[in-house]
């Protein structure tokens, strides 16, 4: 973060924590709405747990790979 000042600095992370957030909310919201389907207990069951697991997986994955091809179409000598 070179050249730029303290307050600059804060308003980046602010903004990376807040595009974290989103993204943690969205992922929890798809996987839940795609894999919660007792709500009769208090407790998941093991094929939610196991679909959870998968989707949060998948999420991830496919999150690692977009951002590993934005870099690349950003840095197209590196």
């Amino acid at each position: 973060m070179n050249g730029m000042n303290e307050q600059q600095q804060m308003q980046m992370q602010s903004e990376m924590m807040r595009d974290f957030l989103k993204s943690y909310n969205k992922t929890t919201k798809i996987c839940f709405d795609d894999c919660v389907r007792n709500f009769t207990s208090g407790e998941l069951s093991a094929d939610e747990k196991s679909c959870g697991q998968r989707c949060v997986t998948k999420y991830l994955e496919y999150s690692a790979r977009v951002a590993k091809e934005f870099m690349k179409r950003n840095n197209p000598g590196a």
